[in-house]
């Protein structure tokens, strides 16, 4: 049985066979592609896109407002989930001066965005959609975050 062949049979991800031009031995079982290689390639690809995204963001803006013309349904499934979560999450407990709190940290945010000139957002410290744990939308649960780890985030607890 090869090294492949038995990390398949133990459900792992990852192998060691034969290197890469390289050198490295650790391998993907489903492509077979050194790991290693694809971390530096994609490491590559990511300060890439840094950079392009940093060069050209009159670019980068009309091809999403295009995307979202041409998939306006895809748009619209995502607000309306996003929106049924956040609803689902709300406490019926929060009251008239929760909500105003919850209000005026969206608006803190705005106002941050202004100031600085760096994009911040309204992250939920446990998520609203996470696969572990789902947070509340509740004022105790928010925090400003710049927009750039808020997005690095995603649907984790960090």
């Amino acid at each position: 049985m090869t090294p492949r062949q038995q990390a398949i049979a133990n459900g792992d991800k990852t192998y060691h066979g034969k290197p890469c031009k390289r050198g490295h031995t650790e391998k993907y079982v489903s492509n077979r592609k050194c790991v290693e290689c694809m971390r530096i390639r994609d490491a590559g690809r990511t300060e890439y896109n840094r950079q392009y995204h940093a060069e050209h963001p009159d670019r980068i803006k009309e091809h999403k407002r295009n995307h979202k013309k041409a998939n306006p349904g895809k748009y619209a499934a995502y607000a309306n989930k996003r929106r049924a979560a956040k609803l689902q999450r709300t406490p019926k407990w929060v009251i008239k001066e929760d909500t105003d709190l919850i209000d005026q940290i969206y608006i803190r945010a705005s106002e941050i965005t202004k100031e600085t000139g760096i994009p911040h957002h309204v992250d939920h410290v446990f998520p609203l959609q996470g696969e572990d744990i789902c947070g509340l939308h509740d004022f105790p649960n928010l925090q400003i975050v710049t927009a750039r780890k808020n997005l690095e985030k995603g649907n984790r607890l960090n």
